[in-house]
């Protein structure tokens, strides 16, 4: 254990040295408490014992500081003396004579003090002569030896200077003022020598590891075990002792534990009652504050204040004005006081904290340790409250409203509304569906003129997410008759809130689009909420994709979570999704994604899982797509999605889908959806992929249902634009499944009139839409076209899905090495995505035969098509009830070609089903 103290023990060697050659010898050890002042004092008495010194000593403490001649009895005792000195000795520190002599201390009485002490450093001295080695003489905690014992070890140094003995004394760096006159009085050098030590520097934390378990051990944990100790060796001890324990035996990993605690605990009870209370006032602070306020805290004077925190820091115990690692020291010292006194000194704390203009979130610190409020005090734990919620800080915020509650009947009206309306902020982060228990106190307060601002529109938010839009709109027509709505704040939080709903709800009745586009573009105060629908409006009317791009880039990249609204991060992601700019979306929303898991709020959570997958599905990656859609969904209940439920739900549809797990898309269509969500955008993103469920599942009939109702809705609403919905395309696709080949051709062709030439992506997809309506050589250049637009975007699936297309034309018209070497790739990619194999998806577009397409991509005619001879097998297998699996082993080829077989068979004879195979194809 003697690390970093080798040139200490060297003083100690010489002046060793010098004492054999009958030259007296004092040394002083001072240091810090607990830094290894005993240890070094036992090392230097192991190694001098060998070479012939003799040892006495003693321990002083606080206990027997008032006890006289206490440490010289210490000393004298283990002296071995001569039997007549012995009893010589025993009389003077008699039980009868110390109390004789402390009744003599009165007034005026003789000083016997004196006397006493020079009777026993006569004996010391005599013992010193007689011995044949060195005397060593130690008295280790000289800061709390009685005063007697110092003036009889005063009298001795006076006398020893050519005696064989060495006074070794150890010491705290700041002594009582009877230890100070003693030291006054020591000779100087060369007789006495001064020795102060310090803590361990981080080397020596290092090597310590290393000596008592391994150098690799050191290197790891030196670091910081030094941060958590301070160097202190002491506490370097009790985290080696954890280390050591069951809870770390296996892991190599450091535990703190409760000998770390104790430990921490024994080394501030060493420095003595001043100390340990200004160790208890800093862990109820758990702040840096000044020697005043501390001193007014704890009751104390400030000088005594400034002198136990520099021993603290001495120590190591501190770090910058705290109490080092106070996750575990300020538990481990506050578990040591009772519960009331811990309580007032938090009450105490909050009151001078206030006066001296602390932030509002220290003060409810303390008032909330202390569960004690006031209605003075219910602004401060809402200021608090509305901090620790932009910190994202949930929980925090939870327990300050609660301790506000308290006192909630002795507020006025508007103090509790305004309670009402944070509690509510803070749930709907944590729990949408409990936070919704405040919406009829809420409205009460905005009618009564209580809320106004954000805060008045609190409800409005609610019922929007829970698809009660009447109930949305009647509030937004009562906070526009308010009295205060004219002010331009709240203006603008209006418009934002009737543009929402006038965004989430198309069919809903309400101001005119262009007036609340014209009062809200009007508005000189910022609103987030108005910003986030502005931009919203802006995605849902087809606007440019540069546009949308650089409005949601400027928010994304002046924004964290916390500062503004979640909706504004939201919509601005959607804004970068619609604009097909899906690799700066994933950009975006990967850190607040990360910051929205280490904040712990589950609905900002959701909502982000939510974007992050439907990003991932837009880039083909079907595997990620699903995981995030998954936590989305289990981040807060189906109950708490509210109207939203749809959005994930549609992404995890889809990626099911792609991966072939029909039963888990199944599954998920049978989830309870409000039937508010069906007039919403969220809804039809949801019928899509209901859509394509259908179309997958071979129900074109129900798939084309579902995409020209959204077709329907889009129009009615006045949003019928490409970039949103995409539905011509996919109603394409029910067409050909349905033998419709024109209408499918002129979905895709008015598909493609819709888009620009910057919309590469939904190009790329119409061009493949459209091939399947097409002959083979026109085929085939519609897919190149697709193909070469595909390399440029970040959808890697749909690249994989045309390429797999491309293959098959190129193996119809002969190119078999190039459709291979297509092919190879097409299954490449998809494999990347998550798609194991590529010919067996669901989502591929069936082909056309070439004996039902001319090469205009019109029908040959209206009676059924005419099949091949192997669709003539497949089909009179799957007339017989057999499944595709069965029909792929009769016929010795694979489950993807029965399937292609099919799919063929049922758009020439115009089937939709099995049971219609038997008549038709008969």
């Amino acid at each position: 254990m003697i690390v970093e103290r080798e040139d200490h023990l060297s003083v100690l060697c010489d002046s060793f040295d010098e004492c054999r050659s009958r030259r007296g010898r004092v040394v002083v050890i001072t240091g810090p408490v607990a830094c290894g002042k005993t240890e070094l004092l036992r090392a230097f008495v192991q190694r001098a014992s060998g070479s012939g010194a003799r040892y006495l000593g003693a321990v002083a403490s606080r206990g027997e500081q008032e006890l006289p001649f206490g440490v010289m009895g210490q000393i004298l005792r283990g002296a071995d003396l001569p039997p007549q000195t012995a009893a010589q000795v025993a009389r003077l520190l008699s039980h009868g004579n110390v109390t004789s002599i402390l009744a003599d201390l009165g007034p005026g009485s003789p000083d016997q003090i004196p006397a006493v002490a020079h009777a026993l450093c006569m004996v010391l001295l005599d013992l010193a002569d007689s011995n044949p080695g060195p005397l060593i003489i130690g008295v280790d905690d000289l800061q709390f030896c009685d005063e007697p014992s110092l003036r009889c070890l005063s009298s001795m140094v006076r006398r020893f200077q050519a005696s064989p003995v060495m006074l070794l004394l150890t010491r705290s760096t700041q002594p009582g003022p009877a230890v100070t006159r003693f030291e006054a009085e020591l000779p100087t050098a060369p007789y006495s020598r001064r020795i102060t030590l310090e803590p361990l520097s981080r080397d020596g934390v290092e090597t310590l590891l290393g000596r008592q378990f391994s150098p690799a051990t050191g290197q790891r944990l030196a670091e910081e075990f030094h941060r958590l100790s301070g160097g202190n060796p002491l506490l370097l001890q009790g985290l080696m002792d954890d280390l050591r324990s069951p809870a770390s035996t296996g892991s190599g990993e450091m535990a703190i534990g409760s000998t770390f605690r104790q430990t921490l605990l024994s080394c501030l009870y060493r420095f003595g009652p001043t100390v340990l209370t200004l160790a208890q006032g800093l862990a109820v602070l758990d702040d840096p504050v000044t020697p005043t306020l501390l001193a007014e805290l704890l009751d104390l004077d400030v000088e005594s204040v400034i002198r136990a925190t520099g021993a603290l820091d001495a120590a190591g115990l501190l770090a910058d004005g705290r109490l080092r690692h106070p996750l575990v020291a300020a538990p481990a010292v506050l578990d040591g006081m009772p519960p009331d006194e811990r309580a007032r000194l938090h009450t105490k704390a909050a009151v001078l904290l206030y006066k001296e203009g602390a932030p509002s979130a220290t003060i409810a610190r303390h008032q909330l340790a202390a569960q004690e409020s006031s209605i003075c005090s219910v602004p401060i734990l809402h200021e608090a409250a509305e901090e620790a919620l932009a910190a994202g800080e949930v929980d925090q915020a939870l327990a300050y409203l609660r301790l506000t509650r308290q006192v909630d009947s002795e507020a006025d009206e508007r103090l509790q509304a305004n309670t009402t309306a944070i509690l509510f902020r803070s749930e709907w982060q944590a729990n949408p569906s409990l936070a919704v228990r405040h919406i009829p106190e809420l409205t009460a307060a905005v009618a009564a003129g209580h809320l106004t601002g954000r805060d008045a529109l609190a409800p409005v938010t609610s019922l929007l997410w829970f698809g009660q839009a009447d109930l949305a709109r009647e509030a937004l027509q009562t906070a526009d008759r308010r009295p205060d709505s004219a002010g331009e704040k709240t203006t603008a939080h209006l418009r934002g809130a009737w543009l929402w709903l006038m965004c989430l709800f198309p069919a809903t009745d309400g101001p005119s689009a262009d007036l609340l586009l014209a009062d809200g573009c009007a508005t000189p105060t910022p609103s987030s909420l108005l910003e986030s629908a502005l931009l919203l409006r802006a995605v849902l009317t087809g606007a440019s994709a540069d546009a949308l791009t650089d409005s949601a880039t400027a928010i994304l990249q002046a924004e964290h979570l916390g500062e503004r609204p979640l909706a504004l991060h939201t919509v601005a992601l959607l804004a970068l999704i619609a604009a097909d700019r899906v690799a700066e979306a994933e950009k975006f929303c990967e850190p607040l994604l990360a910051e929205a898991m280490s904040r712990h709020t589950p609905t900002w959570h959701a909502l982000l899982a939510a974007l992050r997958a439907d990003i991932a599905l837009r880039r083909g990656d079907l595997m990620l797509a699903q995981t995030h859609a998954r936590t989305a969904l289990t981040a807060i209940s189906a109950k708490s999605w509210g109207i939203g439920i749809g959005f994930p739900l549609s992404v995890l549809l889809q990626a099911s889908l792609g991966l072939g797990t029909h039963e888990e898309a199944m599954a998920h269509l049978r989830t309870p959806l409000p039937d508010a969500m069906f007039g919403t955008p969220i809804g039809l993103y949801y019928m899509l992929a209901r859509g394509r469920y259908h179309q997958a599942r071979g129900n074109a009939h129900a798939a084309l249902r579902d995409f020209r109702a959204i077709g329907e809705l889009l129009e009615g609403w006045g949003m019928d634009f490409p970039n949103l919905l995409p539905w011509r395309n996919d109603a394409a696709v029910a067409c050909l499944s349905l033998g419709q080949v024109r209408e499918a051709q002129e979905l895709a062709m008015e598909q493609l009139s819709r888009l620009s030439e910057r919309d590469t992506r939904l190009r790329a997809l119409s061009l493949r839409v459209l091939s399947t309506t097409s002959a083979s050589p026109k085929r085939l250049e519609l897919l190149r076209q697709a193909v070469d637009a595909l390399e440029t975007c970040d959808d890697r699936l749909e690249l994989a899905y045309a390429l797999w297309d491309l293959s098959g034309v190129e193996e119809e018209m002969g190119r078999t090495a190039r459709a291979k070497a297509t092919r190879l790739r097409a299954e490449r990619i998809a494999r990347r995505c998550g798609v194991v194999r590529l010919g067996q998806t669901p989502i591929a577009f069936p082909r056309p035969d070439n004996g039902s397409v001319r090469s205009d991509g019109t029908d040959a005619g209206d009676r059924p098509a005419r099949l091949s001879e192997a669709e003539q097998r497949v089909a009179e297998l799957a007339a017989r009830g057999y499944s595709n699996r069965q029909i792929a082993d009769k016929l010795f080829v694979t489950v993807s070609t029965v399937e292609q077989h099919l799919t063929r068979v049922y758009r020439k004879l115009r089937v939709n089903r099995r049971t219609d195979l038997p008549r038709a194809s008969a």
